[in-house]
């Protein structure tokens, strides 16, 4: 997210007085990129005298561990051009160079859950696109604040959101990446096109999130 209007004349004169902080954008297809949350501020700038107080770059620099993701990033002095760290770490066009470091839980990037306010609903549900899987696999859920009490209800629907017999399931459990049990242990189905609907209740003692789904052999 780029801040300030470049001046004429080359670089880095022109960079000058251009501040950079990071967003967040999403694709579904790699071609078409768009901002879930309108100027939203992902990683800010830090203070006047910090390192990464002028321009952060991040170039697709992140790692998954089974519990966390990563994400790293470095600063820019625009003004500066490329200068090494000297005796004077915080004058205007001599900062070190560094990595900020991002960490939180595994793809928890953001999540879906019931309209908070005081309209209410009988249900609140979502529903994939169609899926069509060339082999058997299973699905797993990203999902916190759910209990007994406050289930996410799992199903295979078609294309009609009729439920497909036998892929219903209740999500009972917070994880990170749990396996969902339908009924009789099965797996997704290879032979036919399905959608995944998720439910939440009207209401319920927590406001149960869902992070992601991942459908894997």
């Amino acid at each position: 997210r780029w801040h300030g209007d470049p001046t004429p004349g080359p670089r880095p004169i022109r960079l000058k007085g251009v501040n950079i902080d990071l967003g967040f954008i999403v694709s579904n297809d790699a071609l078409h990129y768009r901002e879930p949350v309108p100027r939203f501020v992902m990683v800010p700038l830090g203070k006047e005298t910090d390192w990464d107080s002028v321009a952060l770059l991040q170039a697709n620099a992140f790692y998954n561990s089974d519990k966390e993701t990563y994400i790293w990033y470095t600063s820019w002095d625009t003004g500066g051009g490329a200068v090494p760290a000297v005796q004077d770490p915080l004058g205007p066009h001599n900062r070190p160079f560094a990595i900020g470091l991002l960490t939180m839980p595994r793809d928890r990037f953001g999540y879906l859950a019931r309209l908070p306010g005081k309209i209410q609903y009988n249900q609140t549900t979502v529903v994939s696109r169609e899926i069509r899987l060339r082999h058997s696999a299973k699905l797993f859920v990203n999902v916190d604040g759910v209990s007994p009490s406050d289930a996410l209800k799992i199903e295979l629907v078609d294309q009609f959101e009729q439920p497909l017999s036998g892929f219903t399931a209740q999500v009972t459990t917070n994880a990170l990446k749990g396996q969902v049990q339908w009924a009789g242990g099965k797996d997704l189905p290879s032979d036919r096109s399905f959608r995944i609907k998720v439910s939440w209740a009207r209401s319920g003692p927590s406001n149960p999130r869902l992070y992601a789904l991942y459908v894997e052999r």
